[in-house]
């Protein structure tokens, strides 16, 4: 080789020893470098990763919580499926209680009408009845008048005719004024009578001073009241005769 190449391979080849010896020194400053960021973070790592560890230990015991959570859950949906149910059967029970109950009160509805006409029936028969006994017992004490011209017969007729008339008069008296009702006579739903002139006076709504049930709008006409006060003429009329 000639000086000069000798000259130029010597100054590559320090050229190149030079380039080496300032890559391993970088090459040292890398690992200075990171072993530096490795130890100056190795205790944030160090925090981080307790932090996770906690987390996870959080993070199971809420799932634990949450299957506990869940469980309940699906506990307490049994329950109220199971309430509802009973619910259910009790609102079944109720309705068909309520369908009997509606018949059984058309039923006593019914019934009370029956018996209300029946007892209305079976009171007008009875006045109806007791009214004609009256006018034959009117008729007996008449006729057994006339049958005995001896005064003290006819001392006795007029005695039983007292009675008769005191009877009928006190029959005949009203509760208000204590005076013999006239015509029209007025009774409450129980037939007690009441004149035509103390009705009025009673405080609204009127009620019966006996029984204190109320007369109502339509006041019924006491019949068998009337009839008795027409027996009432009758003997005082008898009685002015056979005083003649």
């Amino acid at each position: 080789k000639t000086e000069k190449e000798t000259e130029e391979h010597r100054k590559k080849k320090s050229s190149l020893e030079r380039r080496i010896q300032e890559q391993r020194e970088l090459l040292e400053n890398e690992k200075k470098t990171s072993i530096e960021v490795t130890n100056s973070k190795s205790k944030e790592m160090a925090e981080i990763l307790k932090n996770i560890d906690t987390l996870e230990d959080e993070k199971t015991m809420h799932q634990k919580k949450q299957l506990s959570v869940e469980k309940t859950i699906k506990e307490y949906k049994l329950k109220v499926e199971n309430l509802e149910g009973q619910q259910n059967c009790i609102q079944r029970k109720m309705t068909d209680n309520d369908k009997r109950m509606s018949k059984y009160k058309v039923k006593r509805s019914n019934l009370e009408t029956y018996i209300d006409k029946e007892v209305q029936r079976t009171k007008e028969s009875t006045l109806e009845i007791q009214s004609k006994i009256n006018l034959l017992e009117s008729d007996l004490a008449t006729l057994d008048c006339e049958e005995n011209e001896d005064t003290k017969e006819i001392n006795s007729m007029q005695s039983f005719f007292d009675d008769m008339i005191a009877k009928k008069e006190t029959e005949l008296e009203c509760p208000v004024c204590l005076d013999t009702a006239s015509s029209p006579i007025f009774c409450c739903p129980d037939f007690h009578l009441i004149c035509s002139q103390c009705l009025p006076k009673l405080p609204k709504p009127a009620k019966c001073p006996l029984c204190r049930k109320k007369f109502g709008n339509n006041i019924r006409r006491h019949r068998y009241a009337e009839s008795i006060l027409v027996e009432l003429q009758e003997l005082r009329q008898k009685k002015k005769i056979m005083g003649n």
